[in-house]
């Protein structure tokens, strides 16, 4: 495929990219499917989703081409996930707001009430779809995320934390580049094998990497709440940390299922619980806590496989 040309919207030949509007597309069709609980409209996303990913799969990337395919395909597969999952997994109520309650009236005209009704809606499925990747304010917000900030937070308070979080964290991000590109043989010119290195640097770079990617996303996360929370929004207790500390970082027990991979429980709990109510085990059980554990653990590792 020509690489200076678009993909159509169904690859007629192995893909090296996808269009740039399909991972939108999808995550609008993943929200009014949730809503909507509308099977058609849930296959077809489904099959448009599978459909890039086959063409993605069978595609041979070379060099550096391997790196954004690789990622491509982990984002759509995500997605696809989530569509399977919200209407075949999932309960309507699922996707109510917490604390809303049946019949709640607002105490204004109807011809208000259906106006907001209407917005309402459109900006329920773009929430679900786009910027509900831990269900904040939903009633599928996954469990043991790290503690919130108050309701009652200052907003423009708030929001200069956020922008200096943001800062700090770039600054972070810059820091460990450079270093990397001094003491990393695989970041570094030219290009040496990794056991050039001692394993300690190599533990300490690989450590870095990963850091590099915590502290990407968090810096995301706080420009992202310093705009919308003075804007009234969202609250300022819409944007808990995106990662627990870092000692959950390194136990068994937390580190997949705790607070640590937040994003990838996600993905994993209505696959995991569906594991659990089909095998008819008790949810209370320690037992059972370790089967969800290790299923979340086998799903992302055979995702990062094969995306």
């Amino acid at each position: 495929m020509d690489s200076t040309q678009p993909p159509p919207l169904l690859p007629s030949t192995p893909a090296n990219s996808i269009p740039n509007y399909l991972l939108p597309l999808l995550e609008i069709l993943l929200g009014f499917s949730a809503l909507s609980r509308s099977t058609p409209l849930n296959l077809f996303a489904v099959a448009l989703g599978t459909y890039w990913l086959f063409a993605l799969t069978i595609n041979k990337p070379q060099g550096g081409e391997w790196t954004h395919v690789y990622t491509q395909g982990c984002r759509l597969m995500s997605v696809v996930l989530k569509i399977v999952s919200a209407r075949w997994l999932m309960k309507a109520s699922d996707f109510e707001r917490r604390g809303k309650e049946k019949g709640e009236k607002d105490g204004k005209e109807e011809d208000g009430k259906n106006k907001r009704r209407w917005w309402g809606y459109l900006w329920d499925a773009f929430e679900i779809g786009s910027m509900s990747s831990r269900g904040i304010g939903w009633n599928f917000q996954i469990r043991n995320l790290p503690p919130a900030p108050s309701p009652t937070t200052p907003r423009l308070q708030f929001a200069v934390t956020q922008l200096f979080s943001a800062a700090f964290n770039i600054l972070l991000v810059d820091i460990s580049y450079l270093f990397l590109r001094q003491f990393s043989p695989i970041t570094s010119h030219p290009i040496l094998p990794l056991t050039s290195q001692p394993l300690l640097l190599a533990l300490f770079n690989a450590w870095l990497i990963y850091l590099q990617a915590r502290w990407t996303m968090s810096a995301l996360l706080s420009v992202l709440a310093a705009i919308t929370v003075p804007l009234h929004i969202y609250p300022p207790s819409a944007f808990p940390p995106l990662f627990g500390s870092f000692a959950n970082a390194y136990t068994v027990k937390r580190f997949w299922a705790h607070t640590w991979h937040q994003m990838m429980r996600t993905l994993a709990t209505p696959y995991t619980s569906f594991l659990v109510r089909t095998l008819g085990l008790d949810s209370t059980k320690k037992s059972t806590y370790w089967v969800k554990a290790e299923d979340t653990r086998l799903i992302f590792g055979g995702m990062r496989r094969r995306c």
